[in-house]
């Protein structure tokens, strides 16, 4: 099976993880974890340079935003989203009961965000709290961190401001996280699962104000994040050097891919580990390609599943390593054929 619907790393952990879980295996599996996962803090504030006392551990980015939005949003709450962006910000939105506004992003202009136009909107609308999904997942949209900082000027300190950089690693790790730790309003989440190849071990954390964080620290359960996972996360956050060259071997692929899919349709490169194809006027559209490449054990993603906005159009696929990759692209070539 060729799992490219899902966006995990293509690559294993690096090379210190696997001895080290193999090494205390028995012994990982019955010891219980440190209560507030104090040493991974502490490796994070080393690797990120960013003080322990404004990060926050988590079970993957999914539970610390999930915890977040539920401890920030009340049916009152006017929350400003980017569309298309992640589709679970708008899902907790809908559990909350709060008002969503969204500032669509344009298919003629590739889904770019204006970011004057994002923080006027935020100023005139006065939201409580704005997400903005940075490499934008689905979109593929980049938005380098001097631009960020400079519409974060504009935006007034009532207002939180949630970046999400699940994805970021890849990009260079140009990252807001230093700037939320020093600021009053802005948190930074980024997943340690998918840049470190640790997806099944689900670890993340959270940059903020130190009194943001600490606040959210009350509603933490114990014990969250598991002994594997911070044993794991706090050998791949000392092997900076070989997650680099996965890095560049992604972009590599990334290429090659996009490349491979041109007589498909239009390809949009993120900046991350997947390719959005926009497909061809004349093909089934993406949900039939989808069900059509499964059955080929080929799993691609419909990307109008989360992302409204884009309809049936586009497909969005994970980087893999050579070989699976040119199955995507022979499964594309006989879900495109006619039904015999």
């Amino acid at each position: 099976m060729v799992n490219a619907d899902v966006l995990d790393a293509w690559f294993p952990p690096a090379p210190s993880v696997m001895p080290a879980l193999e090494s205390a295996g028995e012994w990982m599996c019955r010891t219980s974890p440190p209560t507030h996962a104090e040493g991974l803090l502490d490796a994070i504030s080393e690797a990120r340079r960013i003080p322990v006392e404004s990060i926050l551990a988590g079970a993957g980015s999914s539970s610390l935003i999930f915890s977040a939005l539920r401890s920030w949003l009340h049916r009152d709450s006017r929350v400003l989203l980017i569309e298309p962006t992640y589709g679970e910000y708008e899902h907790i939105c809908g559990i909350v009961g709060c008002r969503v506004e969204k500032l669509l992003l344009r298919e003629d202009q590739c889904f770019r965000l204006d970011l004057d136009e994002w923080s006027d909107r935020i100023r005139r609308e006065r939201v409580d709290l704005a997400v903005l999904v940075n490499p934008n997942n689905p979109a593929g949209g980049f938005l380098a961190r001097t631009d960020v900082e400079r519409a974060l000027d504009r935006i007034p300190p009532t207002t939180r401001v949630l970046i999400d950089e699940a994805y970021i690693d890849y990009a260079g790790g140009d990252s807001c996280e230093m700037l939320a730790a020093k600021s009053r309003n802005v948190f930074v989440v980024k997943s340690l699962s998918k840049g470190l190849a640790l997806s099944g071990l689900r670890t993340a954390y959270m940059t903020g104000p130190s009194a943001g964080t600490n606040e959210l620290a009350k509603w933490s359960p114990p014990w969250a994040v598991s002994l594997p996972a911070q044993i794991a996360s706090t050998r791949a956050l000392g092997e900076p050097d070989y997650y680099a060259g996965r890095y560049r071997e992604t972009k590599a692929l990334r290429q090659q891919l996009a490349t491979a899919l041109g007589p498909f349709g239009t390809v949009t490169e993120s900046v991350a580990n997947w390719v959005l194809l926009r497909l061809s006027a004349d093909s089934k559209g993406a949900e039939a390609v989808v069900q059509r490449a499964r059955q080929q054990g080929v799993h691609l993603r419909n990307a109008g599943r989360t992302a409204a906005s884009m309809g049936d159009a586009y497909v969005r696929i994970a980087v893999k390593p050579l070989l699976e990759q040119e199955r995507i692209v022979k499964a594309l070539q006989n879900a495109e054929m006619p039904e015999p």
